[in-house]
C-alpha cells in the first residue's frame, strides 16, 4: 500500500511535521495500534506556567510535560489555558493567555480519555490514502479532582495517521466552559497603528525586491493597473528597526495618512512615469518608508522608500526610482 503525504495550510496551533509509516503487516488488516497511556503528570491549577512561557518564548507554547489520568482520579473540573490575540478600542491589540474553566460536567471527556487505550486500531483503508504533513502542538488541558489534585492531560493519538483521537477531541469540545481571566502578554498593535488602520510592522519590500531583481532591457511593464482617480490613497509610514533582519528588514509603525483622490492619482502617475531602477543592488534598506494602498496600487500596495536608494515596488516588474517631489508630498501628508 502506498501513502501520499499532503501539504496542509492550517491554524497557528499546528506546525509542519511528518506522517508515520505503516507499522503492521498486511496480514493483520490494521494499522497504528493504540499506544499505552503515559504516566500521570501533576500540574498547577492555573495558567501561570503558560503565561511565563509565552512571555519568554512566544505565544504558542506546548506544556513541558503531559500524561494520562490516574486510574483512581475522579475529576470534577477542567482547566484549559489558551492563547490568542485580542484588540480593544483605543488600546491596540495584545497577545493574551486566557484561563478557561469548565462550567458543567467533565464526565464525557474523562470517559473518552479512558476509552482510548482499549479502542481497536483503525482498519487498513485498503487503498491509497493521504495524511496531512502536520504535527500537533499539545494543548494545555488540566483535569482537577475534588481534593484539588490537578493533572496535565495528554490528548491521546489514534488512527492511521497517528493524529489526536477524534472521540477525545469531540468530548473535550462538548465540555461547557467560560473564560474566567485574561492576561496580556505582549502588545502586537499600538493604538496609533490601530487608529491609522495599519499593521504594526511591515517588511521593506522595495529593498528586498531590489536584491532579487534582474537587469531589465527595453521598456519596463506598467507600474500598476490603471488607477481609480475617484478613490483616496491610504499611506502607512514605517521606520526601520535598529536590529533589523538582513534578508527581510522590517519597519515599525510611525504614522498614517489618507491622501485625497486627486493627490492620490497624481502620486500614482508620478510613480508610473518614474524610470525603473538602474541600480544593480541597493546596499542598505531605507531608514524610513511608506506603504501606499488603494485600487491604483494592486492588492498589496507599493512600498515607497523615503530615504536611502529611494525605490518603490512595482507590480509587476522592477522597482521604480521615486521622485524627490513625491517623497516630499508623502512626508507632508504624514500625521
Amino acid at each position: 500500500m502506498r501513502r501520499t503525504v499532503l501539504t496542509a495550510v492550517i491554524v497557528a496551533a499546528l506546525l509542519a511535521g511528518g506522517c508515520a509509516s505503516k507499522p503492521d503487516s498486511k496480514s493483520s488488516g490494521a494499522v497504528r495500534p493504540t499506544s499505552p497511556p503515559p504516566a500521570p503528570v501533576p500540574a498547577k491549577n492555573d495558567c501561570s506556567e503558560l503565561a511565563a512561557a509565552a512571555k519568554s518564548g512566544g505565544l504558542y507554547q506546548p506544556p513541558p510535560a503531559t500524561g494520562s489520568l490516574p486510574a483512581d482520579a475522579r475529576p470534577v473540573s477542567l482547566l484549559q489555558c489558551t492563547t490568542t490575540v485580542q484588540g480593544a478600542p483605543d488600546q491596540g491589540q495584545w497577545s493574551v493567555v486566557q484561563t478557561v474553566r469548565s462550567t458543567g460536567s467533565v464526565d464525557g471527556f474523562v470517559r473518552a480519555l479512558r476509552a482510548n487505550p482499549t479502542k481497536p486500531p483503525e482498519k487498513d483503508p485498503g487503498k491509497n490514502y493521504a495524511c496531512p504533513a502536520i504535527g500537533y502542538v499539545e494543548p494545555w488541558i488540566v483535569l482537577v479532582d475534588a481534593d484539588g489534585k490537578a493533572y496535565q492531560i495528554q490528548v491521546p493519538r489514534w488512527g492511521v495517521c497517528n493524529g489526536p483521537d477524534p472521540d477525545v477531541l469531540k468530548a473535550l469540545d462538548a465540555v461547557p466552559t467560560k473564560v474566567v481571566s485574561t492576561e496580556r502578554i505582549q502588545q502586537t498593535l499600538s493604538p496609533q497603528a490601530q487608529a491609522g488602520d495599519c499593521v504594526q510592522q511591515y517588511a521593506e519590500m522595495a529593498f528586498v525586491q531590489d536584491q532579487w531583481a534582474q537587469a531589465t532591457t527595453g521598456s519596463p511593464p506598467p507600474f500598476f493597473a490603471p488607477k481609480d482617480p475617484t478613490e483616496p490613497v491610504h499611506a502607512c509610514y514605517y521606520k526601520l528597526e535598529a536590529n533589523y533582519e538582513k534578508a527581510k528588514p522590517a519597519g515599525d509603525f510611525d504614522g498614517a495618512a489618507t491622501i485625497p483622490a486627486g493627490q492620490g492619482a497624481a502620486l500614482h502617475d508620478s510613480l508610473a512615469n518614474a524610470p525603473a531602477s538602474t541600480t544593480e543592488s541597493c546596499d542598505t534598506p531605507a531608514a524610513e518608508f511608506a506603504v501606499v494602498t488603494g485600487n491604483a496600487f494592486g492588492k498589496g500596495g507599493s512600498v515607497i522608500e523615503l530615504s536611502g536608494c529611494k525605490l518603490a515596488t512595482s507590480d509587476p516588474g522592477p522597482d521604480h526610482q521615486v521622485p524627490d517631489s513625491l517623497i516630499q508630498a508623502l512626508l507632508a501628508a504624514k500625521k
